[in-house]
């Protein structure tokens, strides 16, 4: 009893003990295991998954479009429920205004908007979007039809009724009929009636036993029946790409046919990001895009719609841009009528970096699948839409100038002349043109190549087909006043060719002279340099880049409003192809003088194709910045294409790159990578964590890397004259606040001064010589001698890039600062040497070594003082004094304060010797 007692008793307070230790440590688990604010913070850790939604919407209240875009994606490809809201119509309004291909995610987001049971506000929330779509019809008709029938699907069936469907009539076309049933069917019910209850065994019309109809209690448990091209639909739109490609396989192995839908282009941007091998990118990838409809089922407007940008900045985005995916692209978009849109999007990146026998099999299919395309509607009797009402052979030759003009401006810039002249209409077809630009674009290629060739019979020959190319050119000149036919393309060729950029006539204001004055006045002049585009202004002179630099610096002070620095940038936008380009430039250049390296390289992303740089590292550091610059209010205008950029673009973007590497491995991997452009082996970059043997050089005073640099004959063998190097980009000594920019108002003798910069395009080096900079110094940051810096120099050399002025300066500069005053000196007497006092330029031929100016002594006599060689200090001075006279450097004395300071820093060095 005893034994049975204690057992019992000792189970009761067991029991007892337990309970009393947990309801103890429920009530003071704050102060066992965490703290009180953690605690209070554990709900919102497991909230409903609403809040999910609620951020979403906030993003869109807050006008953050493309960040919304992002996480809607996102929660639906996680499988997240998004609770429909009002706020959605903003939205899909803002795709529509400013995304070039809006139909998708105009369709996404409308999807998300409440149905009328939901919706207190009614039909109201839609009246801006109506009006909007009302203000161009054609153009907007695949959103009038999507927002038919998804808004239709919603319950707001009199809406449709009364402002869609009479659109759609009107402006469908020939696919109004089918875009109306479509519509309709949207709006019936989707569930039907319960049959009505009767005496048992008894139906007023058919029988229950019948299988062919069954009550929507029975089939409908979700309240939806969709067929299996639905359920594919949805699950693409769902983000549920596994089940979508399942779907398209089973279907094709029953030979079924599915029926082309603008959504598998969605799903074809889908297999871009979830493949990673280049088979199973390039069959998925053509898999679902072949789904898309052809052009005559998908009404676009030839002059303001731009139709799959999404998809092929999607393919230009991928860390590693495979060619085969690119040429799938455009050989599917070409057999479904698109060429004569989309040819001068997808052909340059082609042909300008593929093998030349590679770009010719490969604009051949597209010619042949263009050509099938249009003869096979022509003999259906269906008109294509882009060329509708017009004869076949009149077709033909719309879209042969739409191939053909693109590709003989790639072949011209990847320097394939005598593929772009074989491209050239016959003289016996007289129907088929060729604009003036791109016999502009053609001629100004081949004078670059006359330049480089010394074979005389060689010469002759490219000469007589300059002759023949000129005479086209100026036929066309002739027959048509001189204007070209294409938008933008007057504008183009001023990018491109810098001899089309005249100077300001008596009608445009002189920049030079408003530059520094009256803020407002200069904002006035600016504005008016960059108006709205309309035809008759793409030969309109262009502000300075020095002027616009100014202006940001001034508008971006706390003082002032950055508003009206956006507002400036739209308008830029807004213009032409050259202003916009030139705004850019000069914003990106204002970021750099204020170190803001990655806020260049996001900017460069943004508004300019991705080629000329390394992808890999600029889309890396794009995904981990958030910009936020004035810039991001900034939207895109309706109908612009990103631009491709010019080499001082890719030059800031490469300095800024340098500037942000942050170890010595990353620098030297970048800088391979930047020598594999070069010599157009970029995929060949090395893994950069050590310098290999040819960088190796013996440190004695006599270098022979710098031996060859100075020698005549290194000179002559390069492929290219001593190319003008930006001031505002290609620099060569160091001030406070500017590491590699000097101040406009010191200009080099030399190269072209800040009054006469000008964007020019790629010369026969793929790589812009002002890159190269950068690396001069920060390679020889951490090394005992200068060796790597010599090399830099010669590595350009190698790829037929002549150093300029800037880059001999940096070399001293670094000779000077690492205490090697023997290869300092004898540099610069090298340069002297070459370019005796008195002599004019021309007098020594193109290929001679530039002269050392007055920044380059100021520079080397600063790395002296800061390396306490009071020697080398002396022995600079004498030799500007001796080449420019005492005069001269004592006016340069007083009119320069930088000057004065190095003279200011010598005298005091001196003084704490003694």
């Amino acid at each position: 009893m005893q034994v049975g007692w204690t057992r019992s008793t000792g189970k009761i307070l067991s029991s007892s003990l337990s309970r009393n230790l947990s309801l103890c440590l429920r009530r003071n688990h704050n102060n066992v295991f965490e703290s009180g604010d953690y605690t209070d913070t554990t709900p919102k850790l497991h909230g409903p998954a609403r809040s999910h939604s609620l951020n979403l919407r906030s993003l869109v209240e807050g006008g953050d479009f493309r960040m919304a875009e992002a996480v809607r994606e996102q929660l639906i490809s996680s499988g997240k429920p998004i609770t429909p809201d009002k706020i959605y119509v903003e939205a899909a309004r803002n795709e529509m205004l400013n995304s070039p291909s809006y139909e998708i995610p105009f369709e996404n987001w409308l999807r998300l908007c409440p149905s009328k049971a939901e919706n207190e506000a009614g039909e109201s929330i839609f009246k801006d979007l109506i009006g909007l779509m009302k203000e161009y019809p054609n153009q907007r008709l695949p959103c009038i039809h999507k927002f038919g029938m998804i808004v239709g699907s919603k319950g707001y069936v009199e809406l449709v009724q009364k402002e869609i469907l009479p659109l759609v009539w009107e402006f469908g076309g020939e696919e109004r009929l089918r875009m109306t049933d479509e519509i309709r069917y949207e709006m019936l019910p989707k569930k039907l009636p319960d049959t009505i209850e009767q005496e048992e065994g008894v139906s007023l019309f058919e029988d229950d036993e019948n299988a062919e109809y069954l009550v929507s209690s029975l089939s409908q448990g979700d309240g939806t029946f969709l067929g299996i091209v639905g359920h594919l639909h949805e699950a693409v739109k769902d983000g549920k790409y596994a089940e979508a490609k399942m779907l398209v396989q089973e279907l094709h192995s029953v030979h079924y046919r599915i029926p082309e839908h603008m959504v598998f282009e969605q799903a074809a941007q889908m297999a871009l990001r979830v493949n990673e091998s280049i088979e199973e990118v390039v069959s998925d990838f053509t898999l679902f895009f072949s789904l898309v409809p052809p052009l005559h089922l998908h009404p676009v407007t030839y002059h303001t719609s731009k139709p799959f940008m999404r998809t092929m900045t999607a393919i230009l985005h991928r860390p590693f841009v495979q060619s085969e995916v690119l040429q799938a692209f455009s050989l599917i978009l070409s057999s479904k009528g698109y060429a004569s849109l989309v040819s001068s999007l997808v052909l340059p990146p082609i042909l300008r970096y593929s093998q030349l026998e590679e770009s010719k099999r490969f604009l051949r299919d597209y010619e042949e699948l263009n050509t099938k395309y249009l003869r096979e509607r022509a003999e259906e009797g269906d008109q294509n839409r882009s060329t509708q009402r017009l004869p076949l052979d009149t077709g033909l030759l719309i879209s042969f100038r739409a191939i053909r003009e693109p590709a003989i401006r790639a072949f011209a810039d990847a320097g394939y002349l005598d593929a772009a002249l074989d491209l050239l209409p016959s003289k016996a077809s007289p129907d088929v043109k060729i604009t003036q630009y791109t016999y502009s674009r053609l001629l100004h290629r081949m004078r670059q190549k006359l330049s480089t060739i010394s074979e005389l019979k060689v010469r002759r020959k490219l000469q007589a087909k300059m002759e023949d190319v000129q005479q086209r050119h100026d036929s066309l000149a002739l027959l048509r006043g001189g204007l070209s036919t294409k938008r933008d393309e007057a504008a183009l060729v001023a990018q491109m060719n810098s001899s089309s950029v005249s100077r300001p006539d008596a009608a445009v204001p002189d920049f030079e002279d408003i530059a520094g004055k009256d803020v407002v006045h200069t904002i006035r002049q600016v504005k008016a340099a960059f108006p709205f585009y309309r035809p008759g202004i793409e030969n309109r002179s262009l502000p300075l880049p020095a002027t616009l630099i100014d202006l940001i610096t001034q508008l971006s002070s706390e003082s002032s409003r950055p508003h009206l620095l956006a507002l400036l940038r739209q308008r830029a936008l807004s213009s032409t192809y050259p202003a916009a380009s030139l705004w850019l430039f000069s914003e990106m250049v204002f970021l750099w003088r204020n170190a803001e390296y990655a806020k260049v390289v996001e900017l460069y992303e943004r508004w300019f194709w991705c080629v000329g740089v390394p992808r890999e590292e600029v889309l890396n550091l794009v995904h981990f910045t958030t910009l936020e610059h004035f810039e991001s209010d900034t939207k895109r205008p309706e109908g612009k294409l990103k631009l491709y950029p010019t080499k001082a673009h890719i030059a800031l973007v490469w300095q800024s790159l340098a500037m942000l590497a942050t170890t010595k491995p990353k620098l030297v991997r970048l800088y391979k990578k930047l020598v594999a452009f070069g010599k157009g082996t970029s995929g060949l970059n090395g893994d950069g964590d050590s310098l290999d043997a040819s960088w190796a050089a013996p440190s004695s005073d006599a270098d022979p890397v710098l031996t060859s640099i100075l020698n005549k004959q290194a000179a002559s063998k390069s492929t290219v004259a001593i190319g003008r190097s930006l001031p505002l980009v290609g620099l060569g000594f160091t001030h406070p606040g500017s590491p590699y920019f000097y101040s406009p108002s010191q200009k080099r003798s030399t190269s072209t001064s800040t009054s006469e910069v000008t964007l020019d395009e790629v010369d026969s080096c793929p790589v812009p010589l002002e890159a190269f900079t950068p690396f001069i110094r920060l390679l020889s940051r951490k090394e005992k001698d200068a060796t790597i810096a010599a090399t830099v120099l010669r590595d350009m050399l190698s790829i037929g890039l002549q150093p300029s002025i800037h880059h001999f300066t940096e070399l001293a500069t670094v000779y000077a600062a690492k205490r090697e005053k023997g290869r300092a000196l004898r540099l610069l007497a090298g340069l002297e040497t070459a370019n005796p006092v008195g002599e004019s330029p021309s007098s020594t031929g193109g290929n001679r070594l530039p002269a050392p100016d007055f920044i380059m002594y100021v520079a080397i006599m600063r790395a002296f003082i800061s390396a306490r060689d009071m020697e080398g200090v002396r022995k600079v001075d004498g030799r500007m004094r001796d080449r420019f006279g005492e005069d001269t450097v004592e006016r340069w004395k007083e009119d320069n304060e930088f000057l004065r300071g190095v003279y200011r820093d010598w005298e005091t060095c001196e003084k704490r010797k003694n």
